[in-house]
């Protein structure tokens, strides 16, 4: 009997997995346009929402994962930070030694 409660109670849940490819393509070209600043507004959202056919909670938990996920690896990094060491010197990290963080002894 405790099994087909188990199931009873499965079959109302929503089923995870992946969105619709046209729902997440809207969404990645919504994000892509205002990676500047990737927060929709409540009005946007509910537009999104309709466009998608997915409900402002799954807009919502999208855009938080995006924001983790896509963005990370999309926005364009500052040139200083990428610039490559023309010395000739090792990195910082492979100067003292032995590298065992002995410390010389």
């Amino acid at each position: 009997a405790a099994a087909a409660g188990d199931g009873e109670r499965a079959s109302k849940r929503m089923r995870r997995g992946k969105l619709p490819e046209y729902a997440t393509n809207l969404l990645k070209k919504w994000l892509f346009e205002h990676w500047y600043h990737p927060y929709p507004s409540e009005v946007e959202k509910s537009q999104l929402s309709e466009q998608t056919k997915l409900g402002v909670p799954q807009i919502n938990n999208w855009f938080t994962n995006a924001r983790r996920r896509i963005l990370p690896k999309q926005k364009p990094q500052p040139v200083y930070l990428k610039q490559p060491d023309m010395s000739g010197a090792p990195p910082a990290a492979a100067k003292g030694g032995g590298g065992d963080g002995g410390g010389g002894g």
